[in-house]
């Protein structure tokens, strides 16, 4: 059946260098998202993959090794203070 994925197993993996298959796959997706949106350059993916706090997952097709998607996770911590300012507000 057209369509079907059955056979299609896919990775994720989190990030830990900048390669140029790293930042052809993004130049590649980046217009899929935005069409506003300028890839970023291999300076700026390493310092993505670099940061505290910001995790860069892709997604590969194990068949060919291919980078076929994206996230980008940042975690960041608020302060108690920030937390019981904002619930103020909220209440």
């Amino acid at each position: 059946m057209a369509g079907r994925l059955d056979d299609v197993v896919i990775s994720v993996e989190a990030a830990t260098s900048v390669d140029d298959d790293l930042v052809t796959a993004v130049g590649a997706l980046i217009p899929q998202l935005s069409s506003s949106s300028s890839p970023p350059s291999k300076e700026a993916l390493a310092r993505i993959v670099d940061a505290e706090g910001a995790t860069l997952f892709v997604a590969r097709d194990d068949g060919h090794g291919q980078i076929v998607g994206m996230l980008t996770l940042i975690v960041f911590e608020r302060s108690e203070e920030h937390t019981s300012e904002l619930q103020s507000h909220h209440d």
